[in-house]
């Protein structure tokens, strides 16, 4: 099998490139196409054979690829596949309106329908204001659902997406949950709450759909302490929101990230998210979870494991952490809860899909 690998953007770090660099462990052969790559920010693939787009090529562009939005659809259209028999796009923008021939398969694995043009388009009201925005959004949604219907198979990550893909694309999708090396995030002792310091914790980017701010501004009324690990556009604009008890640790390697994980008290989770990585390797940890009860969450965590909070509220966000203390939690049972999601089950399911 000659196999090639689809990806929007290699510019920065989240969940998704860590589930783009396990299937990337998983085909080492296998060359990546992406719409732009930024190698200064993306240590992590560095050797890898990256393919990027002509949209790379233009000012500024693998830096600030939102500049160049209107183009991708094209970017992903001109790549030619010619020579292998399987591509495997990873999807939250663009990938899956790759043209692959009848002799292909096309596997795109959705992490999200494109959020700004179904799921969140009051995020970038900005844009309207700019002539003939409205349409040029209007087509990217056309086009949008056309490129859904391309692809041969359609995985995704959480019953959640698969749900939205029905409502948006009209066609089905099957779950498969992205991977969490359980080997790898794990207490660090036999008792969990032998090694809790008094913090809570949130790994995210700071950006405003991960809802952020409602943490910071509970935290700042409860005056507990909050660490809070991550970079983004908004972390400056949130820097000056934070109190005293609210410390910004900024970006680090998974070996640092790992002590954060096994040392705090709990993992703060205020957003919606289609998935939620962080909440499985916290949990893999032994940590238990407050989190919003929409998307990925509802889906990972259950009663022994976490606090899930009905509405994003500031009183609703305060209510959950003052609950916290009372609620019994084991580590052992957050632990078995993330091995639902362990690297050897994704690669099963991966296997039975190829």
């Amino acid at each position: 099998m000659k196999l090639a690998l689809v990806y929007d953007r290699i510019n920065k770090w989240g969940g998704a490139e860590r589930l783009l660099t396990h299937l990337h462990h998983l085909w080492p052969q296998a060359p990546v196409y992406t719409g732009v790559y930024h190698p200064k920010r993306t240590p992590w693939a560095r050797g890898w054979d990256i393919r990027p787009s002509f949209v790379n090529r233009l000012p500024f562009a693998s830096a600030n690829h939102e500049w160049y939005f209107w183009l991708m659809p094209l970017a992903f259209e001109t790549f030619n596949f010619d020579g292998f028999n399987t591509v495997f796009s990873i999807c939250a923008d663009f990938t899956k309106g790759i043209i692959t021939n009848p002799k292909q398969t096309h596997i795109s694995y959705i992490l999200s329908p494109t959020r700004y043009l179904w799921l969140a388009p009051q995020e970038y009201r900005h844009w309207a204001k700019f002539p003939l925005m409205p349409i040029v959004l209007n087509k990217l949604r056309l086009w949008d659902y056309l490129a859904a219907q391309r692809p041969d198979v359609l995985l995704t990550i959480s019953q959640t997406v698969r749900r939205q893909i029905h409502k948006y694309y009209h066609r089905d999708a099957t779950v498969i949950y992205p991977p969490t090396d359980t080997d790898f995030f794990k207490p660090k002792t036999e008792n969990w709450q032998l090694t809790t310091d008094n913090y809570f914790l949130i790994v995210s980017r700071l950006v405003p759909h991960k809802n952020i701010k409602l943490a910071i501004t509970a935290f700042n009324q409860l005056q507990l302490p909050l660490k809070i690990v991550g970079t983004g556009r908004h972390g400056q604009r949130l820097r000056r929101l934070a109190g005293p008890t609210v410390e910004f640790i900024g970006e680090l390697t998974d070996s640092q990230l790992l002590g954060y994980y096994q040392s705090c008290r709990g993992l703060i989770f205020p957003g919606e998210e289609s998935f939620g990585l962080t909440m499985v390797e916290a949990q893999a940890c032994g940590k238990p979870i407050i989190a919003l009860n929409r998307g990925g969450a509802a889906e990972i965590i259950n009663h022994e494991t976490g606090i899930l909070f009905d509405s994003p509220t500031i009183s609703n966000l305060v209510t959950a952490v003052k609950n916290f203390p009372k609620a019994s939690f084991s580590w052992q049972a957050c632990r078995h809860n993330a091995h639902r999601f362990s690297l050897d089950k994704f690669n099963r399911a991966m296997e039975q899909i190829l």
